[in-house]
């Protein structure tokens, strides 16, 4: 084994200089959810489906955040491109 270099998590590239914790990370998502973020218009404009910028994806886009469905129903996320 060889020691890992120091980690600056100052150059984070495209996570948008994002470093969190799974905790803070819940956090945020129950207060977008919650309206704790943003105002209703702007959370219903990101997660309501509106045509993608690739025709090639099979899930609708919503301002940043992709709409998909499973059995479970319809769900948000983003793959960080």
């Amino acid at each position: 084994m060889v020691p890992a270099a120091p980690w600056d998590p100052s150059v984070l590239f495209a996570a948008g200089s994002l470093c969190s914790t799974a905790a803070d990370l819940a956090k945020w998502t129950v207060a977008l959810g919650e309206g704790r973020v943003l105002p209703d218009s702007l959370y219903r404009a990101m997660t309501s489906p509106a045509e993608s910028p690739d025709r090639h994806l099979r899930m609708s886009y919503g301002y940043g955040m992709m709409i998909d469905t499973t059995e479970a129903g319809p769900y948000l996320h983003h793959d960080g491109a």
